[in-house]
């Protein structure tokens, strides 16, 4: 009985990781500034200071220069055509399957990492930062944390809003998108057939050691 369970919570716990190294997203951070002074990002990877002037078409426009700096010939350049935005992480779902392969385009307020900054030198408009989408699934996007150069540490302020901005259509480079119903089901049909040979095998060995031996 301890072998089967044993046997069993193994195959699970193998089913379960593979569906979850399925649904992982794939963000890359094309962010070029980074650093400011002796400022410099602890969580959360490259930001970028912001200003004021945070429109659609300016944003597209800061958007387009990390694109550039970031001189990745895989990417395809984004445009300005606004697929989705938002004002809440809640609503920012990786696994829709339209997102794979746009820009995702994040601003944080000032918050607590103004207190890191030298009088004059905060970022008037607080922070962005610049992803490229590359699977879609589950992901965590972290509150970038920033620390000065004593080693205190800041966390910047809540998101204000995001915007997926698209690349130029039918031109992407391969993706890796969320796994589709279909392949979801098969994986777990193919997780479901393993824990049922697993566990036959299990009785059928319990039970030839029951049988009492003709004599």
């Amino acid at each position: 009985m301890e072998n089967r369970m044993q046997l069993m919570a193994g195959l699970t716990a193998a089913g379960f990781m593979l569906l979850a190294h399925a649904a992982d997203a794939e963000l890359i951070n094309i962010t070029q500034q980074g650093y400011f002074g002796g400022i410099i990002p602890k969580v959360g990877g490259e930001i970028a200071a912001a200003n004021n002037s945070q429109g659609e078409h300016q944003m597209f426009e800061w958007l387009y220069d990390q694109w550039e700096a970031y001189d990745d010939e895989t990417l395809n350049a984004p445009t300005e055509e606004l697929l989705a935005n938002g004002t809440k992480l809640k609503d920012l779902d990786f696994s829709v399957p339209e997102y794979v392969g746009h820009y995702l385009v994040i601003h944080w307020g000032l918050g607590q990492a103004g207190q890191l900054f030298q009088k004059g030198q905060k970022p008037s408009g607080g922070f962005n930062q610049a992803f490229y989408i590359a699977s879609g699934g589950v992901f965590d996007l972290p509150v970038p944390v920033l620390q000065d150069a004593s080693g205190k540490t800041k966390p910047v302020g809540g998101l204000s809003y995001w915007r997926i901005y698209t690349p130029p259509p039918q031109d992407g480079p391969p993706t890796n998108n969320v796994p589709d119903t279909g392949s979801t089901l098969a994986l777990l049909s193919f997780v479901c057939g393993l824990l049922f040979l697993g566990a036959r095998r299990v009785n059928q060995t319990q039970r030839s050691l029951k049988t009492p031996r003709a004599r």
